[in-house]
Formats: structure tokens, sequence, C-alpha cells
């Protein structure tokens, strides 16, 4: 599978000019495993004369050629300071592990009762997956009240998130309040911990430099010392390639 699509700032961050470069993914199986030296030629491109002899890369799905497991996470504050608002986290560096999980704890009280107060809450999580207080986030528990020293997980398990990681590795999640009052006297209308979890070591995405041959339109990238690619194992290369003087040069 192949994709291109105009590089925006700052998803792109080669570019401090709009459109100036493309993102090309290309996602692909191998019949046999590529140990660590082996090269992934890319043919038929085409650049701007400014590119240099290397284009930074982005491989995803990786194997380490000695497994390290272990469990990793990365947790980041939501918080809202006004009311009815939205707040944003975006994760960098998230493999599409096969366990890769999502976690959102709200603060107690936060949001008052939600059913009583008539309050409702929306999760967005990366372009089109979206679950509200009514549909597929679970109830808050009555434990809560008067508590905002104390967190409540808003999934009644923690949500499979490996589809919405982009093939760079990042994952956006939104939280959406409609409170208008703050309920813990903390001058914030949302609060909540998103934390990603999965085994690192099993999958791993990595950032690097292929070779670029502006002669022949092709891009070779090498396979790094200490990785390889697993034989039927789906992967994918990123990598930006700024426009031809004439052809959308941004």
């Amino acid at each position: 599978t192949v994709l291109s699509n105009g590089c925006t700032f700052p998803s792109c961050e080669h570019s401090p000019l709009f459109l100036a470069y493309n993102n090309i993914t290309v996602a692909l199986t191998t019949p046999n495993d590529l140990a660590a030296g082996s090269t992934i030629t890319i043919k038929g491109l085409q650049a701007s004369t400014s590119e240099g002899p290397t284009v930074p890369v982005y491989i995803t799905n990786v194997s380490r050629t000695t497994p390290t497991y272990k469990p990793s996470n990365k947790t980041m504050v939501c918080s809202c300071l006004a009311a009815g608002c939205t707040c944003e986290s975006a994760f960098q560096g998230i493999p599409r592990a096969n366990d890769l999980r999502l976690q959102i704890e709200m603060q107690c009280n936060a949001l008052g009762w939600l059913d009583l107060s008539g309050e409702t809450l929306t999760v967005q999580i990366g372009d089109d997956t979206f679950l509200t207080s009514s549909n597929g986030l679970g109830p808050i528990p009555r434990s809560c009240e008067d508590n905002c020293s104390v967190y409540h997980n808003i999934f009644p398990t923690y949500k499979d998130v490996t589809q919405q990681v982009s093939p760079t590795g990042q994952l956006f999640v939104a939280i959406t309040s409609s409170a208008r009052t703050d309920y813990c006297g903390a001058r914030e209308y949302l609060r909540a911990r998103v934390t990603v979890h999965w085994t690192s070591g099993v999958l791993d995405m990595l950032k690097g430099d292929a070779a670029w041959n502006p002669q022949t339109g092709q891009l070779v990238y090498t396979v790094p010392a200490g990785y390889k690619v697993s034989k039927a194992q789906r992967f994918a290369l990123y990598f930006p390639l700024r426009n031809p003087a004439g052809v959308h040069a941004g």
C-alpha cells in the first residue's frame, strides 16, 4: 500500500512551508526475514533538486533481534480552564504493538453526575473514533462524590487503540466536556490523566536516514543493527520528500 498526502506543519517537522513536502507512506509485508544490513529500495520517486543525499525516514513495526520485553507507558495530563471546553493530548513515538491500550482517568466530581446534572462527555481517539457518556464510556461511580483527590477510569476496560496510531507513531486524544461549573473549586472544568500502555521490545518504531538518489528517483533504507523485519509482519516506511519546483512547490 502506498499513500501520499500534503505535509502540513507541525505534523511535518521538516518544513516551515505549508504543503512544501509530501508525506509518503509505504506499507508492505515481506516473504522472508530481513536481517540487519538488508536494504529496502523504493523506486519511481520525484523530489526537488534541493533534496539532500539523505532523507529522514520512520519505520514502524520492526522487531528487535534480541527482544527485551518490559511494560511501557506514556502519560499526559489533560485539563481545561474554561467552561464547555476540549482538551487535547498528542502522543509521539507510540509503536503499533498488538497490546496497545488507552486508559483515561477522570478526576472525581469534575463533571458532576452526568446523568443527574445533564453534563456530557465526548472522547475522540485518532481521526474518526468517538465515544460518549451514553455510548462506550463507563458510568461515574457514586463514590466519586466530593472526592476530587481520586480519579476513576472512564473505560470499563482499557481501550484497544492499535488502529488509531498513525504510521509515524502519533496518537491523538481529545476530551470534550459540557461542564460549566467548577465542581472541584480548582479553576478547572475538566482534568484527566491520559495513559497509553504497551509492551516494548516486541515491535518498535525507529527514526533514521535513507539514501536518496535524485538521478534514479530511488530511496534506499538499510535495516539497522539490532533489528530485523520479520517474515509476514506488516510494516511501514514513512518519509517526507520536498515537491519538485514545478509541481506544487509550496
